[in-house]
């Protein structure tokens, strides 16, 4: 069945009007702020917004191309759509540190077993509240999770002996745009050895050396790929 704990709430953000903060941060509306929040509500929420604030450039930059600018304009579309597909990328992680945080408030030993670490007196002074220390811990317990550099991995982790799982197709499906996200940081956008033994079985227009079509396409896929992956069953 679905989770309908704090936890793991559906996210409700169908048809709901999103309005921005000071200084651009999301908000949600008066009635909404009446209900209990959930981390499935801002990651959707995140997703949402980074794509309006990639629409609005985009459609800026797509009236230029019209005008005839097109060899600056079209390079600045596609660092626009590699910008998004970056920050998309953030909300997820944010989103699965969410999860690890709401596991703690329920299972706090079982959280601290995934990667064991140390506090020195002087840290804890230091930190000062009881709930200071508990955010600490799970920040250390994410950053270590986060070494194996595998964000399919990192699920694994988070998730494992929870009782909940994650669609491996929508995982797969994640994944893709995950890697792709990895060679605009790490690799300049250029398909490498790795990410070919990866994926051409599956898309045969991946080529070692070759550079992957980063479109407007490409970044609403991604937000709904991401999206679909706060769908997180529960298992009796």
């Amino acid at each position: 069945m679905r989770a309908t704990s704090s936890s793991f709430k559906r996210m409700h953000s169908s048809g709901e009007n999103l309005t921005f903060g000071t200084l651009g941060t999301w908000q949600k509306p008066a009635q909404a702020l009446e209900s209990d929040g959930t981390i499935c509500w801002v990651l959707t929420t995140r997703l949402t917004l980074t794509l309006q604030h990639f629409e609005i450039v985009n459609t800026a930059l797509r009236q230029s191309l019209r005008d005839n600018n097109n060899a600056i304009i079209n390079h600045a579309i596609t660092r626009n759509c590699e910008l998004t597909l970056q920050l998309l990328y953030t909300h997820l992680n944010e989103y699965l540190k969410s999860i690890l945080s709401e596991m703690f408030q329920k299972r706090p030993l079982q959280i601290v077993d995934k990667a064991q670490d140390t506090l020195q007196f002087q840290e804890i002074l230091r930190l000062g509240t009881y709930e200071a220390v508990c955010n600490h811990m799970v920040d250390r317990v994410f950053r270590k999770l986060q070494n194996d550099r595998s964000t399919r991995r990192l699920i694994e982790r988070i998730l494992a002996r929870t009782g909940a799982n994650l669609d491996c197709d929508v995982l797969d499906d994640a994944m893709w745009y995950i890697d792709i996200r990895h060679l605009i940081v790490h690799n300049s956008g250029i398909v490498d050895q790795q990410f070919t033994i990866n994926y051409t079985h599956k898309r045969k227009y991946v080529k070692e050396g070759g550079k992957l079509p980063i479109n407007e396409g490409m970044a609403k896929k991604v937000s709904a790929r991401y999206a679909s992956c706060a769908k997180i069953s529960m298992l009796n």
